[in-house]
């Protein structure tokens, strides 16, 4: 029994790790909701909190955070 108790973290710890993909999550001024993989993010700027503007000074979205 001591033997599997450590195996059950393990297994969860790994499990955990392996079936995390982030994605940042945009919030549109009318409430929908978009988004955007770690790539396209990366592609733009690199960073979440600055897909709120992508052309300039024109916000697009009212807030933009990452979800795990």
């Amino acid at each position: 029994m001591k033997k599997i108790v450590p195996l059950f973290v393990l297994f969860v710890a790994v499990l955990a790790l392996a079936g995390c993909e982030r994605r940042c999550r945009c919030y549109e001024h009318d409430g929908n909701v978009v988004y955007f993989s770690e790539d396209e993010v990366r592609a733009t700027d690199g960073t979440c909190v600055n897909m709120r503007e992508q052309a300039g000074q024109q916000f697009y979205y009212s807030l933009c955070e990452w979800e795990y």
